[in-house]
This record gives C-alpha cells, structure tokens and sequence, in this order.
C-alpha cells in the first residue's frame, strides 16, 4: 500500500514539475540553450533537436528515486510490529488500530523506517538479511528434527497402548503413512516458518492482551511436546503482503532502470553520478531480496498462542515486551539474542557475504571515475569516497578475520556479561574491534559525501545526458 501511493505521488511530482509538450512548443530554444551552458564543449550532434528525442533534469531525478524506493520497499522485509496492550500510548495505539486510518499509517512509518535505513546503510540491512537467513536454515532443520522425533515417539506410544501384538513391520509402515500425510498436507518445518518465528509471527496471549512474542526456544518446546503444530505454508502465504502489482512495478521499474544505463554506455551516452548511485542500490538491494526470498513479507498480525503458565514467565523477562519491530527493532530485539544459534563459522560467513557484496556496491561507484563533474574539487572527492567505501568493507574483512583466528569460540550476545581478556589475547581483541570502529566512523561520511555529489553534479551535465535511448521507452516503468 505505501509503495503504491509512493509511486502515485512521484509520477505526480513529475507532471507537475515537468512541463507539458503540446504547452512548450516555443519554448525550446530556451531549454536548448540552457543546456548548452551547462558545458563548454560539444558538438552540433549532441544537442537535443526536439523535446522527445530528451529527457528533463527532473526526470532523471525522479526515475532514480522511484527506482530506488521500488528496489527498497520490496526488498525489504520488516518483521512483525508486535500488538500494543490495552491503556499503552494512544499514538501508537492509533497506528495500530483496526481502521484504515491507522493501518495506513502503521504502513507508512514501517516503510519510512526501512527506507531510511536502507538508504544510509544498506550494506548493513544486507549483512542482517544474511544472518536472519541462516539463522531461518539452522531453526529450520532443529524444528523438522524435533517434529518427526515428537511424532514417532507419539505414534509409538499409540501403536503400544492400543495394539501392542503388531509386528514391528506395521509399526514402521504406520509411520511411513503418517510422515506422508503431514508432508503431503504441507505441515513440516520449512525455512518459511523460521523466518516467521523468528520476526515474531507467534505471540502469546492471555486475557486477550498480548503477553510477548515466542522465542525460538518457546516454539522448539511445544514442538517437542506436540502442542504447536507448523501452519500450512498457504496460510503463510496469506498472512504475507507481498502483492503481485507492487512487485511486478518494482521488477519492471528495476528492469528499465538497467537496460537503459547499459544502452547508454554501449551509445556513448553520459550517465549521471544518481544513476551511478541508484544503479548500485539496485545491485545490493537485488541480494537483501534473495536472501529475504522466503520470509513473508509485511505480516501486520502475529499469530496468537495461548499462555499456559510456566516457561513462557521465563520468556517474558528473557524476551523484552512490546519491542517495536521493522529494521532498528529486529536488532533490539531478537539479534542479539539469536547469535547464539550460529556457530562462529556461520557468523562469519554472513559477515564475509555482507562484506564482500558491499565491495561490490562500493565499486559501482568507481564507474564515475572518468565522469565529466562541475569542479576539479568535485571529482576529487568523489574518488576518494568511492575509493575509501571500496577499501573500508576490504579492512572490515581483514580485521573480522584477525578477529575470528584470534578469538574462537561461540560468539557471546551483547546482553550478557563477559570477562574481558588480559595480556596478549587483549590485544588481538581490542585491536580488531577499534579497527571496526574506526572504519564505521570514516564510511559513514563517505557515504554522505556521495550522496551529496550524486545531487550537486545535477547542476552541470554534458548535452548528451538528456538525450534518451529511444527504443527503451517502451519497457514500461514510471
């Protein structure tokens, strides 16, 4: 819903800003010799003979924001908002109201969040969705395992307590069919369902207040016990709003956007430094959707478990109550906690993943290396930052490895006391987190750098910006 309307709103800024043809037929020559001022060099035969064979600055501008909130707002998947109790705060009570006043606002401040933070760090959102997928593979395989334990174990105590002359051939055969009968009905554990738990999607009830949401080791207990049964993938699959029109936008927007940069390469066709930047969002945010590709998208409701005393009091205090979800509330809440799953080979290997798909982003942005900019000073900085968002993931890398050699042993979560080493093994703990640091702290401006240049250079671009690729306009796209 909140991708839709964003799209409605930028084609509608676009024709408000962009003039109309049939009304600006005399008014060429002066758009013409705007853009000739804007570079001193040229020939006759990059200059725009007619408005169609053009494109405007607000055009560009407009296509690479719309490509990137496409790119971002279906690549991301948030996890669960968790229900509000009753008498909380009436704001947030209001966004989650069962209106559609509410339900569009809760929409839109998911969709703000996750834009935002994929925008300043999407490097760090594609790092996240790699662990969240391998830790999704690992409860996965624990809770298929429990589950088929749990049902032989209790098809055996049926097959003793009601028949205990059967042979041992029936027993198994017994077994078989009823193996068969879950899987066919599509009840198993799958990556699917651990997605879903671990983003919240089972929520403890009593009184009809939520209580908290159900830790990974919650569900693996009732699993065991055969209390809690997996929901069939269908059901999932409505829970989840992924809609079809929102994704084919985004896939034919993303589509556009690429063939286009490449047909203007392949035609001596300048490309903006946006359409470098948003080019290499597509690229990134391309990975958080693969990663992401099982995990239900924009579930507004958990599903609700009863309380029944006991283990889940454990949870309440283990597992903070009415933590606010989306991109910033999924760390808060569940990372640190669910590190303890992975082994540390798993954890680096998501972090290596993370890491080197961020060189990749990085290096996009060297593409504009030979660019014509507005100013020396402007193409200077330019490099520098493309170069330094290049070398900083490379040095993130060499000091997670130092890191991993020096210090192995399942990771500890952040919300648990841990004695700090002494002597030489401080040094080979410290060095590595301070070079982290120091590397997060000169990325970060980097990235503004960038994102200010992509914007500045608007101000100064070659003729042959503006002219478009023809036979691209018929892919459709905004």
């Amino acid at each position: 819903m909140p991708f839709a309307v964003l799209l409605v709103s930028l084609s509608l800024l676009q024709g408000c800003i962009a003039p109309a043809v049939n009304d600006i037929a005399n008014a060429a020559p002066p758009l013409l010799e705007a853009t000739r001022s804007f570079t001193s060099s040229g020939s006759t035969s990059d200059v725009c003979n007619n408005l169609s064979g053009c494109r405007s600055l607000d055009g560009i501008i407009v296509s690479c924001l719309t490509t990137i909130s496409a790119c971002i707002l279906v690549a991301v998947h948030p996890n669960i908002s968790t229900p509000a109790p009753r008498g909380e705060m009436k704001f947030y009570s209001m966004l989650h109201a069962d209106s559609w006043i509410g339900l569009l606002l809760a929409s839109w401040v998911e969709a703000i969040k996750a834009v935002g933070t994929s925008l300043l760090v999407p490097e760090w959102v594609l790092a996240l969705a790699v662990r969240q997928f391998l830790q999704a593979r690992y409860c996965a395989g624990i809770l298929e395992q429990a589950r088929v334990e749990a049902a032989v174990e209790a098809a055996d105590e049926a097959i003793t307590q009601n028949n205990r002359n059967k042979t041992q051939e029936g027993q198994l055969s017994h077994l078989r069919q009823l193996e068969f009968e879950l899987r066919r009905n599509n009840r198993s554990w799958t990556t699917t369902h651990a997605f879903f738990i671990n983003m919240g999607g089972f929520h403890s009830y009593r009184n009809g207040n939520p209580m908290f949401p159900l830790a990974y080791e919650d569900v693996l207990a009732r699993v065991k016990s055969r209390s809690l049964f997996p929901p069939t993938l269908d059901e999932l699959r409505d829970n989840s709003k992924g809609d079809a029109l929102s994704k084919s936008i985004a896939v034919f927007q993303t589509l556009w956007f690429v063939v286009q940069c490449i047909a203007r390469h392949i035609e001596n066709r300048a490309i903006t430094n946006l359409e470098i930047m948003t080019l290499a969002y597509t690229v990134i945010t391309v990975a958080m959707y693969a990663a992401w590709w099982n995990k239900p998208l924009n579930v507004r409701y958990p599903i609700r478990v009863l309380v029944q005393g006991g283990k889940e009091e454990v949870s309440a205090k283990r597992t903070p109550t009415f933590e606010r979800s989306g991109i910033i509330g999924y760390v808060r809440r569940n990372e640190d906690r669910l590190v303890i799953l992975l082994s540390g080979e798993a954890i680096f290997l998501s972090g290596i993943i993370g890491l080197a798909l961020a060189m990749v982003f990085g290096a996009i942005h060297c593409a504009a290396w030979s660019f014509a900019f507005p100013s020396l000073a402007e193409q200077r900085v330019w490099r520098v930052c493309a170069i330094a968002i290049v070398a900083i993931p490379l040095a993130l890398t060499v000091a997670l490895v130092v890191f991993m050699v020096f210090n192995p042993g399942p990771p500890v979560p952040f919300n648990q006391a841990q004695p700090l080493p002494t002597g030489h093994s401080a040094y080979t703990y410290h060095i590595p987190l301070i070079c982290m640091y120091l590397c997060a702290f000169m990325y970060i401006p980097a990235r503004i750098f960038l994102l200010g240049l992509s914007f500045s250079t608007l101000r100064h671009l070659p003729l042959s910006a503006y002219q478009t690729i023809q036979w691209t306009t018929f892919i459709p796209h905004i």
